[in-house]
């Protein structure tokens, strides 16, 4: 079976010769003392995060094994840009789902920051038994020490959020009035209790609801399907998650059996 053609689309500073140089400068000055990394967010038509580490790496002149690289996992539809980048078809996810599959297993993804720091976190949860109940957010919104402030003093939903959108929770001005709602934490949404990935995609954004939610938890869901069986696939040596059998899977309406790796492709 043909791998899946990978597209990155040009990033600007890079296509500038200065800004170029002074980015591989840079670089060079702060990547031995470790003040330096890059983040990305995947897109439809760009799901490969060896793809992003190989080219921000050609970019730099630099092995791309050495890049230090994170990402905010998929593109998510908090507005029109956001939306029209999600997959949204079966074949867009089953892409998205085997791209990252094989990434994690051939690639070098599974040294992508927070891919490994997701990896061993799940290995914990495993090892430990741990309870969903003792699951916060992924963002980390969720904690009674975490605020997100912006420069007027307006306290928001999150850091991603606005004043302007209807994000404000309060101002520091009246901290003891600040109230967080206009979020839904993982335990109060219909799919969350019932998804076989809770512990890896700990509730995905907090801030969005109705068919929005419903968008970015397919999205997160099949990213995080692609952790399990990655993270499967490594505990047992090579064993590949084919599907995954319950009574309500997310919400109701949804099929009862969740096909995940295709046999076929990995063969």
């Amino acid at each position: 079976m043909a791998l899946v053609t990978r597209k990155i689309a040009a990033w600007i500073p890079f296509d500038d010769p200065n800004m170029a140089e002074n980015l591989r400068k840079l670089y060079a000055l702060l990547r031995p003392k470790g003040l330096i990394s890059f983040n990305c967010v995947l897109a439809k038509k760009n799901l490969s995060l060896t793809a992003v580490r190989e080219h921000i790496a050609a970019k730099l002149g630099c092995p791309s094994e050495e890049l230090p690289l994170s990402t905010e996992e998929t593109a998510l539809p908090h507005e029109e840009v956001g939306n029209s980048l999600m997959p949204h078809t079966a074949e867009d996810h089953a892409t998205l789902l085997h791209t990252l599959f094989r990434d994690m297993t051939q690639g070098g993804a599974k040294q992508v920051l927070n891919v490994k720091d997701k990896l061993e976190d799940f290995f914990r949860s495993i090892s430990q038994g741990r309870p969903m109940e003792t699951l916060g957010l992924r963002c980390g919104m969720d904690r009674e020490d975490t605020l997100a402030v912006d420069l007027k003093g307006n306290a928001l939903t999150c850091q991603n959020g606005a004043a302007s959108c209807g994000h404000k929770i309060g101002s520091v001005d009246d901290f003891d009035n600040i109230r967080l709602n206009t979020a839904w934490h993982w335990s109060k949404r219909e799919e969350c209790p019932n998804c076989p990935v809770l512990q890896l995609c700990k509730g995905s954004c907090m801030r969005l609801k109705a068919g929005l939610w419903r968008q970015a938890c397919d999205t997160t869901f099949t990213y995080n399907l692609a952790v399990l069986a990655a993270g499967l696939h490594l505990l047992t040596g090579g064993g590949v998650l084919t599907e995954i059998e319950g009574g309500v899977m997310r919400r109701q309406g949804l099929p009862s059996v969740v096909p995940v790796i295709d046999p076929a492709w990995v063969s």
